[in-house]
């Protein structure tokens, strides 16, 4: 892991070191500059198993829902992806269609929707609810036409 303070500073350790995570942790969450949060999670990613992934997985969440720029919230999404599907990784993805400006951000969180329901999670009330509510509300015909997708499915 690199990154710049006064000087460039480089530091090695296991992805199971709970020190490393909390310094990758504390990168994706309060870095200023949005390239060190978007390298923070591009090395999880890249470098990370899913088992290791569970020790950052609320900052990966966090970041998903609440960072500032779309491109941290889009790794942050593809990311979560790769980790098993949860109640938790759910509510974020619903977080993310209902209130995410950018479509490609809504289109990420609602095809890992999507994926999992077709995986065999089940597509409860919760979910089923707000994909009628995007059929209503959303402009982007990709996203109405896999929350209708879904709701129809359901309804056979």
């Amino acid at each position: 892991f690199t990154f710049d303070a006064t000087k460039r500073v480089t530091i090695s350790g296991s992805p199971e070191d709970p020190e490393i995570q909390k310094l990758l942790t504390y990168s994706i969450l309060n870095e200023k500059n949005p390239g060190t949060r978007l390298n923070s999670i591009n090395l999880v990613s890249n470098n990370y198993t899913k088992n290791e992934l569970t020790g950052i997985k609320e900052a990966l969440v966090s970041a998903a829902s609440n960072d500032e720029n779309p491109g941290v919230r889009l790794q942050a999404l593809k990311t979560l992806a790769s980790l098993p599907f949860d109640d938790e990784i759910k509510k974020t993805y619903l977080h993310v269609l209902v209130n995410d400006k950018v479509p490609g951000n809504r289109i990420e969180a609602i095809n890992s929707l999507v994926k999992a329901i077709e995986s065999g999670f089940k597509a409860d009330d919760e979910i089923l609810s707000v994909f009628k509510n995007q059929l209503e509300q959303e402009e982007n015909p990709y996203i109405k036409i896999r929350a209708k997708t879904i709701l129809d499915s359901k309804e056979l």
